[in-house]
């Protein structure tokens, strides 16, 4: 079902969401209350998404602080580093390719020959070096950069690329090695679609915000049908 701008406005459609009022209020308050402590000096703002994992109905969706002071949605279309929040598609490309979670990866001071260059990762806050090996299990709680872009090179960066790409990244992403973590902008709604699959058993469904839609007369006129589908292995997921 094709409608423009104007149909819908109208036509005198009556349209359908998955999004509970109560969900939705919860929401905004949530981003509201998160970003109080910043409005002193700054202007802060933010987007938070919820979504059924198993329908990939979006329960909650909130753009913005204010839509009146800034309309522009920020949930669709601010692109954003994910930052660590990318490493887990470096962890499920190294589990398909034969890693477990007790495979070990040590985390020391390492440098990587690009383009003439040393690559040099290094952790959040210049951290110290773990000094050991690490289990990815570990690494992956610990958000190490050293294991995450030292498997992202082992496999040879596509495998991350790849996999980021069949769970639900659209934007463009760099085959580089800092690509693992997170240099490479999303948008926050593919950020949740590639994470549906991880809580929910390696399947997922579109997000979506419409359910169904009535004519003016009361007619159901259009219906989403549930699809899901596999992408990932039930056990990696």
């Amino acid at each position: 079902l094709k409608l423009s701008k104007e149909q819908i406005q109208n036509l005198g459609l009556t349209i359908e969401t998955p999004l509970p009022l109560p969900v939705q209020k919860a929401a905004e308050e949530a981003l509201k209350n998160s970003l109080a402590p910043l409005q002193k000096d700054l202007q802060p703002q933010g987007a938070l998404i919820a979504a059924d994992p198993a329908t990939g109905e979006i329960k909650a969706f909130v753009g913005g602080t204010d839509y009146y002071k800034t309309p522009f949605n920020r949930g669709l279309h601010a692109l954003r580093q994910p930052g660590s929040a990318f490493k887990p598609f470096v962890y499920l490309a190294a589990l398909e390719a034969g890693y477990t979670l007790a495979s070990t990866v040590p985390c020391q001071a390492v440098s990587f020959p690009v383009e003439g260059k040393e690559y040099q990762p290094r952790d959040y806050g210049n951290r110290p070096y773990h000094g050991r090996e690490l289990t990815l299990r570990e690494a992956l709680a610990t958000s190490c950069n050293i294991v995450a872009v030292t498997l992202h090179q082992r496999l040879g960066l596509d495998p991350t690329v790849n996999m980021a790409r069949r769970l639900g990244i659209t934007s463009a992403l760099a085959p580089n090695l800092s690509l693992a973590l997170g240099t490479s902008e999303v948008t926050p709604l593919e950020l949740l679609q590639a994470y549906l699959p991880l809580a929910n058993g390696g399947q997922t469904a579109s997000l979506h915000a419409v359910k169904r839609i009535y004519n003016a007369e009361g007619r159901l006129i259009w219906e989403r049908k549930p699809r899901s589908r596999q992408v990932l292995d039930s056990r990696i997921a």
